[in-house]
Formats: C-alpha cells, structure tokens, sequence
C-alpha cells in the first residue's frame, strides 16, 4: 500500500513539475514588464512635469512612447477637479450619546475650508511673507519684528535709551519706550502688524496707547511723551492703503510706518538714508529673517 502510495506522489510530483516551471516563467516575465514600465517612467518623468508626487492614477504605461503633454495635462486637471469634487462634497457624520454633531462639524469644516483658501489680506502684515506661515508662527514674527526694530534703534542711535520693562502682573504691556535725555523726549509706541482689527479690539488698542501715554506722564513730569500707534504693515502712514484703514479706526492717535517711526529718532539725519527704500527692501529684511528663523 505504502508502495502504492509512494509511487503516486512521485507521479503527481512530475505532473506538476511543467506547471511550477510554467509559473515560474510568467513570473520573471512579469518582472521584465515590471522594469520595462519602472523605464518609461522614468523617461516620461524626464520628459515631462511628471514628479514623485503626481498621483499614481496619471502614472499610467503609454500606448507608444512617452506620454504626450496636452494628454498628460489633462488627465491631472481631471484628478485635480475630482479630487476637489470629493473633498467640497465630503462630510463627516458624528453621532454621540443620541445627540447628532455632523451638522455643526461639517458647517466649521467648510468655513474652515473658506478661511484656507482665501488670499492674504492685503492690510495683513502676512502679505509681505512669500511662505505661508501657521498662526502660531505669525504670532511669533510679530513678537520678532517687535525686537528687530528695538534693537535697530539701539545700534544706530545712540541718544537714545530703551526703559521698557517686563510687565509685572496687572500692568499693562509696553512694546516701545525710548528716552532721550538731551531733548527730554519719550517716545512711545504700540506696535500693531495687522491694524484691520474689530472694533473692540481697535477700542482696547487706543484705551491702551492713551493709558500708557497718561503712565508715562505721570512718571516722567519733566520730559515730553509722545505715543504713536506703530502700524508695521505699513512703510508710511500717508500711503493710500494706509489711509483706508487708519484713517476712521484711530482717530486722535498718532499712526506711523516703519520708515516714519525710525526718522522720529532722527535716522536720516544720522545715516544720510532712509531706512527703507521700497516694499522690496523691507520684504527682504522680512523674508530674510524668516529664512532664518522658521
């Protein structure tokens, strides 16, 4: 029996001998078709916009050849279209403890979509930036360029002298002070990146410019305080797309630009130049500095 049984193994063994040989076969020629696709990628990457990122469904082996380019454009905008299509109709469905939360999330998540899509507004200081920046990280470039401007004023102009401190608990935060004890001049300023504020907000900023003024006053009797709203979007407080913002919003405080706050310490008269020449040299410092920062 064992005989038997021997004798047909070894037999069903030879029978399927063609047949793994067979597999065996088509497996290596599909790894030559395999190589053969991984060539023409590449040649159609070469020879087109194709990258490592475009979507594998663009990927696709051409007829003849390399893919031609008007074909090749096509096919992403078509994924580009569907791929939006998909996201715009997309919603989230969220029901917890019997209460339905898709309607309030999916309402956010569109806003949210509105919000990422919209340009930069051109009053925003975050118009200057080329690179798209989180809202922590324009937090941090405004707090930056707060520093930037302090310490350019404390290299180039020697007559004056920075007192701001570090607000203790319940005072009230100061981002410019400046005294000159050769002119008996204070200089103060509240520096806004964005001035398009609302209008608690823009209250609250002017509450604050006439309060620290009254402080200042007050600790200083014998010297001349002068407050200014720093609007640093801005190179000049007299430019029109200045003027749209700040000219209702601030009525009774002192707006100034960049260039106009750094001549209030008589920079051209030291250095024979203005500070900046045009929105070009002041994007340069900007980018520049997040270059290096970011």
């Amino acid at each position: 029996m064992n005989y038997i049984i021997n004798r047909f193994t070894t037999r069903l063994s030879i029978i399927q001998l063609p047949v793994r040989n067979q597999i065996n076969r088509w497996k290596k020629f599909e790894n030559i078709i395999a190589n053969k696709e991984r060539y023409i990628l590449r040649n159609i990457m070469e020879t087109t916009n194709i990258t490592e990122d475009t979507p594998k469904i663009i990927r696709r082996r051409p007829k003849i050849g390399v893919m031609p380019q008007e074909e090749l454009t096509k096919g992403c905008q078509e994924l580009k279209e569907t791929s939006q299509g998909l996201k715009d109709t997309e919603e989230n469905i969220m029901t917890i403890n019997g209460y339905d939360w898709s309607s309030i999330i999916n309402d956010i998540c569109k806003k949210s979509k509105k919000e990422t899509k919209s340009e930069k507004d051109i009053h925003s200081f975050n118009s200057l930036v080329d690179r798209n920046l989180s809202q922590s990280e324009n937090i941090r470039l405004g707090n930056y360029m707060e520093h930037i401007f302090n310490k350019f004023i404390e290299d180039n102009c020697p007559d004056w002298e920075w007192i701001g401190e570090k607000s203790k608990k319940g005072e009230t935060q100061k981002d410019h002070i400046w005294l000159n004890p050769k002119t008996n001049t204070i200089i103060y300023a509240e520096q806004k990146n964005n001035v398009t504020l609302d209008s608690e907000k823009t209250k609250a900023t002017i509450n604050k410019i006439k309060k620290v003024h009254q402080e200042l006053s007050e600790k200083y009797p014998e010297y001349t305080v002068k407050s200014y709203l720093l609007a640093a979007r801005y190179l000049s407080s007299q430019e029109p797309l200045c003027k749209q913002v700040t000219t209702t919003k601030f009525q009774g405080i002192n707006v100034v630009g960049v260039n106009d706050y750094i001549n209030l310490f008589d920079i051209e008269k030291i250095h024979n130049t203005v500070l900046f020449n045009s929105y070009d040299d002041y994007k340069e410092l900007i980018n520049g500095f997040c270059d290096a920062i970011f």
